[in-house]
């Protein structure tokens, strides 16, 4: 299962947006949700992707909201089936949200994770 955790799953590279992701993975038989409320906001990516301690605290308490403890849920839940993949468009995972959101999972659920 791929669980893309960008805010707005546009792009301009060819089969990254939703509906064809969502499509060329059906096909190859993987499953793709869609789960905006795990999304960091336009506004804090910069000060993010530059390490910024005040940009992380802040994405983290937005993961507290009741919408994005939902889709967490959601996510533990897919875990009890499978694999689970967390997809966004930046390319290092080191200054990517995805990994605060695999951190507040595995608080809910102890889940083995791996960072590509």
């Amino acid at each position: 299962m791929l669980i893309d955790v960008r805010l707005t799953p546009i792009s301009r590279k060819r089969g990254l947006s939703k509906s064809a992701l969502r499509d060329a993975l059906g096909a190859a038989g993987i499953g793709y949700v869609h789960h905006r409320e795990l999304g960091n906001p336009k506004d804090n990516r910069e000060a993010f992707r530059h390490g910024s301690t005040q940009s992380r605290m802040l994405f983290r308490q937005l993961l507290e909201s009741d919408e994005a403890m939902g889709a967490i849920r959601h996510v533990t839940e897919l875990l009890d089936e499978g694999t689970v993949a967390l997809l966004c468009f930046e390319r290092d995972h080191s200054q990517c949200h995805r990994g605060i959101v695999a951190d507040v999972i595995a608080e809910e659920m102890p889940v083995e994770l791996t960072c590509v």
